[in-house]
Formats: structure tokens, sequence, C-alpha cells
């Protein structure tokens, strides 16, 4: 695994990384860290090197970041992740 220093934008912390693959290639993968929640995307796509996978890891998720549905998506995930119950039901 190659994981390459943390990057802010915008408001988010994105880490990518590079995992080897079976065949020698680095798959990229990254996760990302905002204001409403946490998010991890893997297999997006296969590199040559580990370099290579993790500046595509960043780049990608920078135009996720841009393309407007990152808040929603990171708070729905947070949400589904998390077993939470700040209220008790008593029904």
């Amino acid at each position: 695994m190659a994981t390459r220093p943390y990057v802010e934008y915008l408001d988010y912390v994105i880490y990518p990384d590079a995992t080897i693959t079976a065949t020698g290639e680095f798959s990229a993968e990254a996760q990302i860290a905002g204001p409403t929640g946490f998010i991890s995307f893997a297999a997006l796509g296969v590199f040559e090197t580990a370099t290579a996978a993790t500046d595509h890891a960043t780049r990608w998720v920078q135009e996720w970041i841009d393309s407007g549905i990152a808040e929603q998506a990171l708070a729905d995930a947070f949400k589904r992740d998390t077993n939470i119950s700040l209220h008790s039901d008593p029904s």
C-alpha cells in the first residue's frame, strides 16, 4: 500500500491511496472526511505506479466534491454506517 499524504480541498480532507494488485499494478482508492461525515471509494482505476494511482484518486475525489453531491453523500453514508441512537424509543 502506497499512501500519499492527505490533501485538503475546500472543506474536505482527501486521503488518496494505492493498493498493489495481484498483477503488480496499483488500484486507486480514497477516503474522504468532510463536515457531514466520512466515506471511502475503492477501485477508482488501475495504474502502473502508485503515484499515478494516488494522483488519479485525488483528482477523481476533487471532481466528485465539485459536482455538488459530496456533502449529502457523506451524510447519507455516515447515517447508514453508524448505529448510534441518541434517543430511546419506548414503543
